[in-house]
């Protein structure tokens, strides 16, 4: 008798494998880390330059936003390097695709940013007013809030939601969880690595003052990341945490 073989069970047709991040070198993580700082302390340098703050007023405000795009432009145009060196699309190179999970999971994974984001919100109005009772001080801003960057307009309003709701949050989760937790937690446990992402991406931003409520969303940030297979939730919980500072600042002058 012929030698009967067992039959094999396809996956359905509507499930795809998720494609799995690469596994970044330190090399990769440290590289881009310095070329951000490096970026960062430029932009900064421009936006508080005698030159642009001499400007008009209109005119101070396109070269702000200018400066602004500049720096997130150079930002993505290396995340696209480094994904393009791996041969890989950015959207797999970082995982910005929605994971392939019921639609259960993907209702867990919303039910998390908002528990996660009403507590680091906690966190840091607690930290505020803990800051306040001992009286601390926060450092005088070089640069103004979000209303004197973009304007008090409409315009400036929406310009805030796309740069800082949208554009930084995505970026920044993409640098500090997708490269820099991805290349550590290849090396060490995944709770070091994401500590350490937190850590760098609080120290990132160069306000110490804000170090522990930055620091918490980074953590928060990462955990998304590790367990949810996606870094989409992570960004999201980013960027609605970001909301609230764009919403005081137009709603104190409008």
């Amino acid at each position: 008798m012929p030698e009967r073989r067992p039959a094999t069970v396809s996956a359905p047709p509507t499930v795809r494998p998720t494609a799995s991040a690469p596994e970044w070198t330190l090399l990769e993580a440290w590289a881009l880390l310095a070329a951000l700082i490096a970026a960062f302390l430029g932009k900064d340098a421009l936006l508080t330059s005698d030159a642009l703050l001499g400007l008009p007023g209109d005119t101070q405000v396109f070269a702000r936003v200018a400066v602004l795009f500049s720096f997130y432009a150079i930002q993505a145009a290396l995340l696209w390097l480094l994904a393009w060196r791996r041969g890989l699309s950015v959207l797999d190179a970082y995982r910005l695709r929605a994971a392939d999970v019921p639609w259960n999971a993907r209702l867990a994974s919303a039910g998390l940013v908002v528990g996660l984001l009403v507590a680091v919100r906690l966190g840091a109005w607690g930290y505020g007013a803990f800051a306040q009772e001992m009286g601390w001080t926060p450092p005088a801003r070089e640069v103004g809030d979000l209303t004197e960057i973009f304007g008090p307009t409409v315009w400036g309003l929406l310009l805030s939601v796309v740069l800082v709701v949208i554009v930084a949050p995505l970026v920044e989760e993409v640098v500090f969880r997708g490269v820099l937790q991805g290349a550590f937690a290849g090396r060490v446990d995944w709770r070091i690595a994401i500590a350490l992402s937190a850590a760098l991406f609080a120290l990132y931003h160069f306000t110490p003052w804000l170090f522990l409520p930055l620091f918490a969303l980074g953590a928060a940030c990462g955990w998304l990341a590790h367990t949810r297979r996606s870094l989409l939730p992570a960004i999201s919980l980013h960027g609605a945490y970001n909301v609230l500072p764009v919403v005081i600042a137009f709603w104190m002058v409008w």
